[in-house]
């Protein structure tokens, strides 16, 4: 991990270097002064790359390359993480096998492969932390919506779905990135950092969207927190105020909840998903 509070030069890879968490990762990065290998499925897909193209224009000769890093091909792997000095692994595999709810893919694969790293860093003597980000909003880099911006924009579209079953912390995406720079910068940091504005059910979101975006459609009446959802749309779940106190002690500056909503609904005007 990295000792100072820049890269100074430092070559990092990050997989998943194209999505919504990974090219604001790498736009970090850069502006810290680390050489990034950006870890794509296929590096001659401009749909992977020309984002990162853009945010690397400034940076400098040489400080962005492509990796090809199909979590399937170990070889592959390996060789873009050869030399590097930490790798920031955001990526998760998809089966194509059929699923009763394809929702479960993204999550079962993200908690299959933190046990299995935290089971070979034991075995290995490996340096391994971890950021646990909520759901993550703002501005987006990539030109394909993710899910969890498309789920917030069908909120603002007058969706009902309460995701009685998902776990909801607002975050970020800017800070999302920043933790995981912190993380790997701080030598003090270890084990799991939850890394999320609150701890709230998906109704009080859904609340603060109506209150900041009267006209749009978020499902509302004028009792109970303004919405058509019932107070508890996540049965069980603890809200906090504070969700992230292992990032806050290590200097993460959280962006307040307006914000959060501001910039994702800003970036999803500014992509035309809504008016």
């Amino acid at each position: 991990m990295a000792s100072g509070e820049e890269g100074k030069g430092e070559t990092v890879l990050v997989t998943g270097a194209s999505g919504f968490i990974g090219s604001t990762l790498v736009r970090g990065l850069l502006g810290r002064g680390y050489n990034v290998r950006a870890g794509v499925l296929d590096p001659d897909d401009r749909a992977e790359t020309d984002h990162l193209l853009a945010l690397a224009a400034g940076a400098g000769a040489g400080r962005l390359s492509f990796f090809r890093c199909d979590l399937l091909d170990g070889a592959a792997l390996l060789d873009a993480a050869r030399g590097c000095s930490g790798v920031f692994h955001l990526a998760s595999p998809c089966t194509v096998d059929p699923v009763k709810d394809p929702q479960v893919w993204y999550p079962a694969s993200k908690t299959l492969a933190e046990k299995a790293a935290w089971k070979f860093a034991e075995e290995n003597g490996l340096d391994v932390v971890v950021v646990n980000p909520g759901t993550v909003l703002g501005p987006m880099i990539p030109p394909a919506i993710n899910a969890s911006m498309a789920m917030f924009c069908r909120l603002l579209q007058g969706c009902t779905e309460e995701y009685a079953d998902f776990f909801l912390g607002p975050v970020h995406v800017e800070d999302v990135a920043m933790a995981h720079i912190l993380v790997f910068e701080s030598a003090s940091a270890s084990g799991r950092h939850l890394c999320v504005h609150s701890i709230c059910h998906w109704s009080d979101f859904a609340a603060k969207v109506a209150e900041l975006y009267p006209d749009y459609k978020v499902p509302k009446y004028a009792e109970r927190n303004h919405t058509l959802f019932p107070m508890d749309t996540q049965p069980g779940l603890v809200r906090q105020e504070v969700g992230s106190k292992k990032l806050i002690a290590l200097g993460l500056q959280i962006t307040p909840m307006e914000k959060i909503i501001r910039d994702a609904v800003e970036s999803l005007k500014s992509r035309g998903h809504i008016s």
